[in-house]
């Protein structure tokens, strides 16, 4: 009874840590994507319309009637969106931690907590987008999946798919596990049954408001690939928790590959293979992070765990790699160093880490916000703004009186646009927006005249 007590505390204390650290943050908007306050917008446009608005593609079914709930209870409040998935990534964190305990790794409550301060973990949880909940949802089906509990397994990995489909993923891996490891055709159906209801259930608004279109995903061009390394690195683990984990996790993961339950490596492969195909977010890396972390702390000494743990807890705080830019980037202390790589300023700071990045990060954004609706104010003449990934930061943060009438759009055809001008509008663009839908809509820019709004 002792230890069942004291492994709670231990839970507790697990699950309290990550979720105080990210406090500064849960006032500070609703993140620093623009799917985060997309989310948002998509909830409050539910609410107005009275009938299901798809998010964005593919559909996001447990995310949008989060957002619909989340609207009509507590409104445009930043803090208690944030702080909903903030819980969930705590949990997360709880998950990990059990499955330490399950294979027996040694330290399992610091690399637990190093695992809950991944940059890419610990920003993810802090902002209203489904990789909070999907890493929890996951890590717990796995628990069950190991304790071979089928049923219950696979109903929470259908809920994991309701916020985000490539959750099928987890789904894969543990039916090529069954079939390869216990050739088990019973166990895999039992498991299958339950996501295939649940997932169909919760997919099937989308499916009827758009058929099998919701499967589609948005056209977007591949990133340098300067992009490409940093975002599949130093975006997900940090400077010095990519360097720990080089140093101490490679030399063991040739081992891990061999010892290690057939789910893990076949988790990170998935993801990996996802990532490459179009490597837009650290984040789609993030279901891969805490097989990666087993993997190597199953085949390292103690004392090579508690490294790496102080590693990765350490790279959250300091030696930012950060993009710097006044609207949409944060900003660089004195001990920084920058160079521009693939067009964008890059800054290597000793004393900014990611987290600090992403609170300055979130700071410049709502002030340019506001410098935009304080220069639309100012142009007396009818006119359009073409705002592209700033649209719903606007819309969101728009004066209310102003909603009904907003001269803000996201991205609009080319048709669209003269027929605007036909009609004596004019067609304003935030900077780079431009050359963004034109790209969209495969376009040469000059064909439509635009003049382009700069704010401070």
């Amino acid at each position: 009874m002792k230890q069942l007590l004291r492994m709670k505390k231990t839970e507790t204390v697990l699950f309290l840590i990550p979720l105080m650290a990210r406090w500064p943050l849960l006032s500070m908007g609703f993140g620093v994507e623009e799917d985060a306050w997309g989310h948002v917008l998509n909830g409050r446009e539910m609410a107005e319309s009275g009938g299901y608005v798809i998010s964005r593609l593919p559909g996001h079914p447990l995310m949008e009637a989060f957002s619909f709930v989340l609207w009509k209870t507590v409104g445009p409040i930043a803090f208690y969106w944030n702080l909903l998935f903030s819980l969930a990534a705590a949990w997360a964190v709880v998950e990990f931690y059990r499955l330490a305990r399950c294979f027996q790794i040694q330290y399992p409550f610091l690399l637990s907590l190093a695992f809950g301060f991944v940059p890419v973990v610990f920003l993810s949880g802090a902002a209203v987008m489904d990789y909070a909940f999907q890493l929890a949802l996951g890590l717990w089906a796995y628990r069950l999946f190991h304790q071979e509990k089928w049923t219950k397994s696979g109903a929470a990995l259908g809920l994991a798919m309701g916020f985000r489909l490539t959750s099928a993923l987890f789904l894969l891996a543990f039916v090529i596990s069954l079939l390869v490891r216990k050739r088990s055709i019973r166990s895999a159906a039992l498991m299958l049954f339950p996501v295939f209801v649940v997932s169909a259930l919760l997919y099937l608004p989308a499916f009827l408001s758009l058929g099998l279109d919701f499967f589609s995903t948005y056209p977007l061009p591949y990133p340098p690939m300067a992009k490409v390394l940093y975002k599949g690195s130093i975006g997900v683990f940090g400077s010095i928790g990519l360097i720990s984990l080089i140093w101490y996790g490679l030399p063991a993961l040739p081992k891990a590959m061999k010892s290690v339950p057939l789910v893990w490596p076949l988790m990170v492969l998935f993801h990996i293979a996802l990532f490459l195909r179009l490597p837009e977010k650290s984040a789609f890396l993030i279901p891969a992070v805490p097989f990666i972390l087993l993997m190597c702390a199953q085949n390292l000494r103690a004392d090579q765990i508690k490294r790496l743990s102080w590693g990765l807890l350490i790279s959250a705080l300091m030696a930012g790699v950060n993009f710097t830019h006044p609207h949409r980037g944060s900003d660089k202390s004195a001990l920084s160093a920058s160079r521009y790589i693939a067009g964008q300023e890059i800054s290597f700071d000793l004393i900014v880490g990611p987290i600090a990045a992403e609170y300055s990060k979130r700071r410049n954004k709502l002030t340019y916000v506001a410098n935009v609706h304080e220069c639309v104010k100012q142009k007396k003449e009818p006119g359009l703004v073409l705002a592209g990934w700033w649209y719903a930061m606007l819309r969101l943060q728009e004066d209310p009186g102003k909603i009904v009438d907003s001269p803000y759009r996201y991205y609009l055809p080319p048709g669209e646009l003269k027929t605007a001008r036909n009609n004596g509008l004019r067609i304003f663009a935030l900077p780079e927006q431009e050359a963004v839908n034109a790209r969209k809509y495969a376009y040469e820019a000059t064909d439509v005249e635009m003049i382009e709004l700069s704010c401070p």
